[in-house]
């Protein structure tokens, strides 16, 4: 039986200390993925409008990670 993630406590922290990911229970699992997947598209979209600030460039700034998700398969690929 594998090994209850404690991760969905640590979700607020700045570091989870789930130290036992790679046994956590599909579902719990793919919600720490989600949550990964949520706060990179924060980061990103943080550094896209920085850098359209800087150079005046167009880059991407999704609304969500589906929205990430959704482009990631209209173009296939990253």
């Amino acid at each position: 039986m594998p090994i209850r993630c404690t991760c969905k406590e640590d979700w607020g922290k700045r570091e989870p200390t789930c130290s036992d990911f790679e046994h956590c229970e599909s579902t719990e699992r793919i919600d720490a993925l989600q949550y990964a997947l949520t706060e990179s598209v924060k980061l990103q979209n943080h550094y896209a409008e920085l850098l359209n600030r800087y150079d005046g460039g167009k880059r991407i700034i999704f609304a969500d990670a589906d929205a990430w998700c959704r482009r990631l398969l209209s173009v296939k690929s990253i």
